[in-house]
C-alpha cells in the first residue's frame, strides 16, 4: 500500500509538473500570439496612418490645384476686362483725336469762310465807295454844270 501511495504521490507530482509545464506553454503560446497580434495591429495601424497621410496629402494637392485653377481663371477674367478697358480707352482716345481734328478743321473752315466773306465785303465796300466817289464827283460836276447853265 505504501507503494501505491508513493506511486499516487509521484503521479500527482508528475501530473502537477505536467500541468505547470502545460500552463507555462499555454502562457508562452498566448504571449507569443499576443505579441503577433500586437505586431499585426501595429502594422495595420501604421499602414492605415500612412494611407491617411497620403490621402491628406492628395487632398491638399487637389485643393492647391483647385485654388491655382481658380486664380488662373480670375487672372483670365481680369485680363479680359483689362483688354476691353484698353480697347475702349483706345477707341475713346481715337474719337477724342478725331473730334479735336474735326474741331480744328471746322475752325479752319470757319476762319477761311470768315476771311473769304471779309475779303468779299471789303471788295464790295471798296466798289461801293468808288461808286459813291464817282457818283459824288459826277454829282458835283453835274451841279456845277447846272450852276454854270443857270
Amino acid at each position: 500500500m505504501f507503494e501505491k501511495k508513493l506511486t499516487a504521490v509521484r503521479v500527482r507530482k508528475h501530473y502537477g509538473d505536467y500541468c505547470v509545464r502545460m500552463k507555462s506553454r499555454m502562457v508562452n503560446k498566448n504571449a507569443r500570439e499576443e505579441q503577433i497580434f500586437i505586431k499585426q495591429f501595429e502594422k495595420g495601424l501604421k499602414l492605415q496612418k500612412e494611407r491617411m497621410l497620403q490621402a491628406k496629402k492628395e487632398e491638399k494637392q487637389r485643393q492647391e490645384e483647385k485654388e491655382r485653377k481658380y486664380r488662373n481663371e480670375i487672372k483670365k477674367i481680369e485680363q479680359l476686362y483689362k483688354d476691353q478697358v484698353d480697347l475702349m480707352q483706345d477707341k475713346l482716345d481715337k474719337e477724342r483725336g478725331e473730334k479735336i481734328s474735326w474741331t480744328e478743321e471746322r475752325a479752319k473752315q470757319v476762319k477761311r469762310y470768315k476771311a473769304k466773306k471779309r475779303a468779299a465785303m471789303k471788295r464790295t465796300i471798296e466798289a461801293l465807295q468808288k461808286e459813291l466817289i464817282i457818283s459824288e464827283d459826277s454829282l458835283h460836276f453835274k451841279t456845277q454844270d447846272i450852276e454854270n447853265l443857270c
